[in-house]
């Protein structure tokens, strides 16, 4: 249980005695020498009080101010080498023999502390912890408010001196920093001052809880301890104590705690340099880590656009094939379409071919009948021709040139005088011209033979065959034209 109590350290140092210590330097080092001015201040305002109250800068032995205040004894053997004269028998002090002139504030201040503590001839680090505590605790200008937290402060302080380090556990620790705290918020000091000292003994707190982890500590840390251990081995020849053994005490346990500090400071090199190297082959893999990361990355991106690509064909061969379907569904439409307009136009195509063929038929009758027509009237021109001549011989012996067959022209004028032209079988109903308004006399223009330049003579039906520059005797005529132009009927005319 009691080990329990003491805390235990990788080290020799107990977590106790770190507290121990931390302690210590948050009181000589941090609270004692900032309030120092202050209770220095205040009590020189008490004793210039005196002075005009009591005149105890003139003082007598006899007329001396034993009590201040009326509770408190004041120690004249503190003061102007009182303590040098000779006791009384049983130890007492010789009062008769003292000079008990209060000359100055500094000497105020030891009638206050216990004679081993009345060393200081200023308020400087002479004047050290237990002194400045007694000086708050027992000097009336002080409140009672400062005075209290004054005497708690006082009772951690003689723990710390008396090295009893069962004490110090993380409660003591604690409740002491607390103390300290309270007794500078209830001085009433300047804010300034009071935060920057509230700030620092907080500060001193955290570390001392850092020390006490079981983990590497910061180096920086050890190295302000170590600073603030040697600081507070100097100041242990200041340390007012009534008995040799307790600084001695002291001094042997800051030692110790010097010495294992260096110990966990060299530990923490040693942790230090391992955790260098610890880094730069941490540095390694991290590298090599970061290259497979670029790689992967530079796989993923790779891989990632390979996707993107493939991804991006397929939607695109879905919109084409949506496309596709769309244009086949429309081809498909259309084909019904063109199916059902074709039906219709083959249906349309062979109704119109049985009307071609009915009327064919009517043509060729027709056909016939034109030729049976014209037969007769080859028939008849030729009996009447023969008549003519018959005529003519039996008129006139000598023989006369022919005449213009003007009854020929006449009979076929009567024949084509109702004629009618339908220029298309398969709408003979609907079309049918009269030639007498459609017929145009034609003429023949003559061309030379050598290249086939056209020439400004006009050429009469009846002369195509007749002898000339070019033919003695024409028996071939080529007749050119235009589609429509009436080659045809030239042709059939010049042959009747």
């Amino acid at each position: 249980m009691a080990a329990a109590s003491v805390g235990s350290s990788h080290f020799g140092v107990t977590d106790n005695q770190k507290r121990w210590f931390v302690v210590g330097v948050a009181l000589s080092k941090i609270l004692v020498p900032q309030i120092r001015p202050f209770v220095e201040q205040e009590v020189m305002k008490e004793y210039n009080n005196l002075k005009t109250s009591h005149n105890i800068h003139v003082q007598t032995t006899s007329g001396r101010l034993q009590r201040w205040p009326p509770r408190k004894f004041l120690k004249y053997e503190n003061v102007n080498g009182n303590d040098a004269h000779p006791k009384l028998p049983g130890g007492r002090y010789n009062y008769s023999l003292f000079d008990c002139r209060v000359l100055s504030h500094i000497d105020f201040a030891r009638l206050y502390v216990d004679n081993y503590m009345a060393k200081f001839n200023a308020f400087d680090e002479h004047c050290d912890a237990s002194a400045v505590l007694l000086l708050l605790g027992g000097v009336p200008v002080f409140s009672a408010v400062v005075q209290a937290a004054a005497a708690d402060v006082r009772m951690a302080r003689n723990d710390w001196a008396h090295c009893v380090f069962s004490k110090w556990d993380q409660a003591k620790f604690q409740q002491t920093f607390i103390e300290m705290e309270d007794l500078v918020r209830a001085m009433a000091l300047p804010a300034a001052d009071e935060g920057k000292i509230l700030g620092e003994l907080n500060d001193w707190e955290t570390k001392g809880m850092q020390l006490c982890m079981n983990s590497p500590v910061d180096p920086a840390l050890l190295q302000l301890v170590q600073q603030e251990i040697k600081s507070l081995e100097d100041n242990l020849d200041k340390l007012s104590v009534e008995f040799e053994e307790e600084r001695a005490k002291v001094r042997q346990e800051v030692l110790k705690v010097a010495a294992d500090l260096e110990e966990m400071k060299q530990s923490v090199l040693r942790l230090k340099n391992g955790q260098q190297n610890l880094e730069c082959r941490t540095s390694e893999v991290e590298g090599r880590v970061n290259d497979i990361e670029e790689r992967i990355n530079a796989f993923e991106g790779d891989a990632n656009q390979r996707i993107g690509n493939v991804e991006s064909f397929q939607q695109n061969t879905e919109s084409r094939s949506g496309l596709v379907e769309s244009r086949m569904d429309n081809i498909e439409n259309r084909m019904e379409d063109f199916q059902g307009d074709a039906n219709q136009r083959i249906a349309n195509l062979e109704s119109f071919q049985q009307n071609t063929e009915s009327r064919s038929g009517q043509v060729e009758s027709r056909m016939d009948n034109i030729e049976n027509r014209m037969e007769d009237f080859q028939e008849k021109c030729q009996s009447l021709t023969l008549r003519e001549r018959e005529s003519t011989l039996t008129s006139s012996p000598q023989k006369k040139p022919a005449a213009m067959p003007e009854k020929l022209v006449e009979l076929i004028r009567r024949e084509y005088k109702g004629a009618v032209l339908c220029p298309f079988p398969w709408c003979e109903d609907e079309l049918q011209l009269e030639l007498s308004n459609v017929f145009t006399r034609l003429q023949i223009v003559s061309k030379k033979k050598e290249r086939a330049k056209q020439t400004d003579d006009n050429v009469n039906m009846t002369d195509v065959f007749r002898p000339h520059a070019e033919c003695a005797k024409p028996r071939v005529v080529l007749i050119e034209g235009d589609p429509g132009m009436g080659q045809n009927n030239v042709l059939s005319e010049a042959c009747i």
